[in-house]
């Protein structure tokens, strides 16, 4: 057996080294000790290709337009979260820088090219970090701006009167709204801007709530029942559900619940204002009808025109569409009405009453003169 010639090892280690450095796969020759050196075909490899040059011009391949694809979402998805703080309204503009350059991106549209598509995948995701920084910050002044709005939802539904008639709900509310300025002092922004919204809803639903229950109140009030007891019904479930969703946790479905309650007894409160005001309006009218038979507007005149014109003023209201008032206008004016007719039949009383007096007086001085006439008569 003949071993390789050394050298010519050598040598085909020297030149698969080569083959390495310019990026050709590398081959393991194993030569029978059979087989004579100058037989290997030392020229059967091809040394003269260079390594695969990628052709930028070329058109771009489904992997790049997947990198291309994905940088502008995360683009999209970064000048979603800026929108969601209002970074906008606290640095209009960097807004409008990055809102040019996303512009810019967006018209490009979808590259072509491998090169293109390389190109402005770089760019998206560079606009992507535009967008991460307005979202950094504006995250701690829109947290700030969202606490004082939270701190007015919490002011406007203890001015509705949430707290009395809730007082659990509105306490574990409060608890929540303290855990807000907590996570903001301790600079965790994102969570506090978490709990703040839903705290935010609760107080909002809270407020509905209250809204509804004053104008039942209100409705009970003047037992407006009688006049709407459909929506009446109907408000009053609605107000149930929305306490039941809010414990539930259901904020968006609470709120519907609770803004069609209010919006239920607000038609029970407007049909019942106009029937309670046309009942007051017909009653006010008989007295009046009353009073102008008694002959009130001559015999007590004053107080006849004060109670015309209370009825008077009864109208203008009922036109404008305060039928509160109006109702409270034709019920005084009816009690006028009817006190002007009072006046009158008593005043009438007393006249004829005088007149009966002094007829009679007539009559007995007529009679006393015909008394007289005759003793005069008997004497002569």
């Amino acid at each position: 057996m003949k071993y390789c010639n050394r050298q010519d090892w050598l040598f085909g280690r020297k030149k698969y080294i080569r083959l390495i450095l310019l990026g050709f796969l590398i081959s393991f020759v194993f030569i029978s000790c059979k087989t004579p050196p100058e037989d290997v075909a030392t020229d059967s490899v091809d040394d003269t290709t260079g390594p695969a040059v990628e052709d930028l011009n070329g058109p771009a391949d489904a992997a790049s337009l997947q990198v291309f694809e994905d940088a502008r979402a995360g683009a999209e998805a970064a000048r979603t979260r800026a929108q969601g703080v209002d970074a906008a309204s606290y640095f209009p503009e960097d807004w409008d820088s990055a809102e040019s350059r996303y512009g810019e991106a967006d018209r490009a549209g979808s590259p072509a090219t491998l090169g293109e598509a390389r190109n402005r995948a770089d760019e998206w995701r560079r606009i992507t970090g535009v967008y991460d920084d307005l979202y950094g910050k504006a995250l701690p002044l829109f947290a700030q701006d969202r606490a004082q709005q939270l701190l007015a939802a919490r002011e406007a539904a203890l001015d509705a009167g949430a707290r009395d008639i809730l007082p659990d709900r509105f306490d574990a509310t409060d608890e929540l709204a303290q855990s807000v300025q907590d996570k903001y002092d301790n600079g965790d922004y994102s969570g506090a801007l978490a709990d703040g919204t839903v705290a935010y809803d609760r107080y909002v639903v809270l407020k509905t709530i209250a809204d509804a229950y004053a104008l039942k109140q209100e409705a009970d009030a003047y037992d407006f029942i009688t006049y709407d007891p459909e929506n009446y019904e109907a408000g009053a479930d609605a107000g149930n559900q929305a306490v039941d969703l809010f414990d539930q946790g259901s904020l968006a479905d609470a709120g519907e619940s609770a803004g069609e309650a209010v919006n239920r007894f607000n038609l029970v409160l407007e049909n019942g204002w106009i029937g309670y005001t046309n009942e007051r309006s017909a009653s006010a009218q008989s007295w009046r009808q009353a009073a102008l038979e008694a002959k009130a507007n001559v015999a007590v005149r004053n107080e006849y025109q004060n109670a015309d014109r209370t009825y008077n003023e009864a109208h203008v209201a009922l036109r404008a569409g305060n039928f509160a008032e109006a109702a409270d206008l034709f019920e005084r004016s009816g009690i006028l009405f009817r006190q002007s007719r009072d006046a009158a039949v008593e005043k009438q009383v007393r006249a004829e009453e005088a007149i009966r007096l002094a007829e009679q007086k007539v009559s007995e001085s007529e009679i006393n003169a015909r008394n007289a006439q005759e003793i005069i008569g008997d004497e002569e």
